[in-house]
């Protein structure tokens, strides 16, 4: 494997950064013979090799952790996080007291951090095999951290919310022009819109708020194929979904070899978007994005289950550029 790694370097050296290209059966097998023979060096090295030339996906990454972990050993980096991690879940279930089932949210939002340590947003959602918690990293200059910040974010959220609430009854439009202009405001995103499906599941963009210098999206209409039937039932159970930049790379999910099943993480707040729906959102110049369901009663019956809910439309915000996700406290 020695010489192998050597002729790899010498090839590459000699090559563009934007034309060099490793056979993938060859990636893999050079990760396989890496992590049997437990040689961290040797997959370090290569990783670095495929990360110099924009080829470390998370396949690669993936065998690496998993080479660090036949040799009983720990990326150093990921070593500090994963005891952040299990303080923090400490820090979560022996201070946090709540009872979390079916009659609460689907999601539990929770702000997690001591003095000197990074501080999270923890957002536990329950699963079959138990519950799943997202760490999101918190900014320190993110301004729901300081007494002041918060007090100032349900200042604009109330008013928000308020005059919305001020606006006469049965004018749909009117709402909806409202709707985009405050959401606008309160997130910063470049473009707002609201999203209306049509009785034969197309849709409509029924209002916008946007940018100047951005093509009007207002009054367009798309097929009911632009979002799938399977998309729209996820938007009923997990009704915020936001992307942060649709070109990061994915990371890799280490699944405890213990798990009877793999881990179902539809309603995790991290989830990567599928590689066709990076595509679309680079398609529409939108890296960034924040989607949220409008779902109103479909029966007369106020007590009806949760299965007389319809999807009436989203409200859906688009950023031409990477943003730092939005407060979970904002978000949900």
């Amino acid at each position: 494997m020695g010489s192998a790694l050597k002729w790899v370097k010498e090839a590459s050296s000699q090559v563009k950064q934007d034309k060099w290209k490793l056979n993938g059966d060859h990636v893999k097998l050079f990760l396989k013979n890496y992590k049997e023979a437990k040689d961290v060096k040797g997959a370090e090295e290569f990783c670095g090799i495929l990360k110099q030339f924009n080829r470390l996906d998370s396949r690669a990454y993936d065998s690496l952790i998993r080479t660090y972990d036949a040799a009983g050993e720990k990326e150093p980096s990921l070593c500090q996080r994963l005891v952040m991690v299990h303080d923090f879940v400490i820090c979560i279930t022996n201070n946090i007291k709540f009872e979390f089932n079916e009659a609460q949210a689907s999601h539990v939002d929770l702000f997690c951090g001591t003095n000197g340590v990074e501080a999270f947003y923890a957002i536990l959602h329950r699963v079959d095999v138990g519950i799943v918690i997202d760490l999101e990293p918190a900014r320190t200059e993110d301004p729901a951290l300081s007494i002041a910040g918060a007090v100032q974010s349900q200042k604009l959220a109330v008013r928000a919310i308020s005059r919305l609430q001020a606006l006469p009854g049965g004018d749909i439009n009117l709402l909806c022009d409202a709707v985009v202009t405050h959401v606008r405001e309160l997130t910063g995103y470049d473009r707002v819109m609201v999203y209306k499906f049509h009785d034969d599941e197309h849709g409509e963009v029924v209002a916008e708020s946007r940018r100047d210098d951005l093509e009007p999206y207002l009054g367009l209409h798309y097929p009911a194929t632009d979002i799938p039937q399977a998309s729209r039932f996820l938007f009923k159970q997990n009704r915020v979904r936001m992307i942060a930049d649709c070109n990061a790379a994915p990371v890799p999910v280490i699944q405890d070899d213990n798990l009877m099943q793999p881990l179902c993480l539809v309603g995790s707040t991290l989830r990567a978007p599928h590689g066709c729906h990076a595509q679309y959102m680079n398609n529409m110049g939108s890296i960034a994005s924040l989607v949220m369901a409008v779902i109103i009663n479909s029966s007369e019956d106020e007590s009806s289950s949760r299965n007389s809910m319809k999807l009436w439309g989203l409200v859906v915000c688009h950023h031409t550029s990477p943003l730092h996700p939005l407060p979970s406290s904002l978000r949900l």
